[in-house]
């Protein structure tokens, strides 16, 4: 397997290409023939299946709202077989890993998955190998998938924050002159603000203010990108029109010299056909010589 092979899979993966080696290795089970252990997946699937789990956990443990045990529920369904067999189609791994003969892949496939989430944690840094996680293994049901729980605004707010990069929201409350005020923090960022004689209503309020400014701005960014690839596929359209009419005029203008050419062509053969039929030879010009050896090729 080529390194410039594995660029679809960056791709796929949505990475900056690093290592490329090592994602051979990763893509590698230690039954195929003549490979050195070193350049298997054994470790990356080791990694992939205990570390990252616990990154994941402790991303639930910042933003889902729910007790521990709802938690664990939540982390069991995140890496079910099920779930891993999705990624490795959705990442066309059959394209790409490497195996014994004797191997069962179809039983198998989570294990190259775990080998790929292994390898991105071993070589990405931190910033990238989280947003990798939260966008494939996390879905948008995860942090709030208990009934309990599917409508609670801290939970929504979190996940919206999630998706957003931010980190958990932390919530701010002052008292004056018998008004609580309620201040949404996203680190040193304020999210939201509300003013209430009821602390209750403020959080609440100022909850669904942050989560109504979020939807907006996914909702708008979401129809700029609609927007922008429905132009650029006008744009393509456009381009491929203007491509036939040219195709369509070049074409034209080869038909169009062809048949200046065949004209040519027959307007040359009549005019030597005319000037060979009216062609005669003078012989009071000639010398007596060039005479008879005229007269004797014309018997």
């Amino acid at each position: 397997m080529k390194d410039n092979s594995l660029d679809a899979l960056y791709s796929l993966l949505q990475l900056k290409k690093i290592a490329p080696h090592c994602l051979k290795a990763a893509l590698t089970h230690e039954s195929f023939d003549n490979v050195n252990e070193k350049n298997t997946n054994s470790k990356y699937t080791f990694l992939g299946m205990f570390a990252v789990k616990g990154i994941v956990a402790q991303i639930l443990f910042d933003y889902k709202a729910g007790n521990g045990k709802q938690m664990q529920h939540t982390l069991g369904n995140i890496f079910t077989n099920a779930r891993m067999n999705t990624l490795f189609e959705g990442w066309q791994l059959d394209k790409f890993v490497r195996f014994g003969l004797d191997f069962e892949k179809e039983k198998h496939k989570h294990i190259f998955v775990f080998s790929i989430l292994g390898f991105v944690l071993k070589q990405y840094e931190e910033e990238v190998y989280k947003k990798f996680f939260i966008t494939f293994l996390l879905r948008d049901d995860d942090l709030v998938e208990h009934n309990s729980q599917r409508f609670n605004a801290k939970a929504v707010l979190a996940q919206l924050m999630l998706k957003s990069g931010l980190p958990r929201p932390q919530f701010i409350f002052d008292c004056a002159d018998d008004l609580y005020t309620c201040s949404i923090m996203a680190g040193h960022k304020v999210i939201s603000t509300y003013i209430s004689k009821s602390k209750h209503y403020a959080l609440k309020a100022a909850q669904k203010k942050a989560i109504k400014s979020f939807t907006f701005k996914m909702e708008n960014g979401q129809a700029q990108k609609e927007d922008k690839s429905q132009k650029h596929q006008e744009w393509l359209n456009q381009q491929d029109k203007k491509k036939n009419i040219r195709d369509e005029k070049a074409i034209k203008r080869l038909e169009e010299a062809k048949q200046r050419d065949i004209q040519r062509r027959k307007a040359k053969q009549l005019k030597n056909e005319k000037k060979k039929e009216t062609k005669t030879v003078d012989l009071s010009t000639m010398n007596s010589r060039k005479r008879r050896f005229f007269e004797d090729k014309m018997k």
